[in-house]
């Protein structure tokens, strides 16, 4: 399974604010790249995507749940997944979803999930699902949550302040972004 954003990375802040934030110039290329990164480690954590995006998610194969056992061992307990999480959801529109290469409207959405009819094999070489989506808060910056807004400017600010000294994941934590990320986890990252 892959799930590919078709869209490019917009962050929630802008470099004018950030720059606001660190009392420097605007103009610095590096508030771009490191907002970036900080956006895509949060939504990385979160397990949602911030701003709209078209997402496409690829099953090369039906997934499958349990294992398919030789019968003369032990009882069959593999079946075919008919439920599929959409990653990064915050599911906003399902554009398309194609089974086996041909166009279905069979599928009924159910948060993050889209259900389908379980159909487990194709005697051709096309892709078992492909779905493609949008998902995020919104379409602008003002539709995301502010503590998600905060939480950037927080992890942007350690990396740039001990660039090169810094991980992502020590800058997530040591900034104090992840205790605001918490409550908008996806559930499904929990695991």
């Amino acid at each position: 399974m892959t799930a590919r954003p078709q869209d490019p990375l917009i962050s929630p802040v802008t470099a004018q604010e950030l720059a606001e934030w660190l009392v420097g110039d605007a103009a610095d290329p590096l508030y771009y790249v490191i907002l970036n990164g900080s956006t895509r480690a949060i939504i990385n954590y979160i397990g949602y995507d911030l701003i709209s995006r078209a997402w496409k998610l690829t099953h090369d194969y039906w997934p499958t749940g349990g294992t398919f056992a030789n019968p003369s061992l032990s009882g069959q307990e593999g079946h075919y997944i008919g439920s599929i999480n959409l990653p990064f959801a915050n599911l906003l529109s399902v554009e398309s979803v194609t089974l086996y290469g041909d166009l279905s409207t069979d599928y009924q959405v159910r948060g993050d999930n889209i259900v389908l009819p379980v159909r487990t094999f194709s005697t051709d070489n096309q892709a078992a699902i492909v779905v493609d989506y949008t998902a995020g808060y919104g379409l602008t910056a003002d539709d995301v949550p502010d503590d998600i807004k905060m939480a950037v400017m927080m992890m942007a600010s350690m990396q740039y302040d001990h660039r090169g000294a810094c991980s992502t994941a020590d800058a997530l934590t040591l900034s104090g972004a992840r205790e605001l990320l918490i409550p908008y986890r996806n559930p499904s990252m929990l695991v």
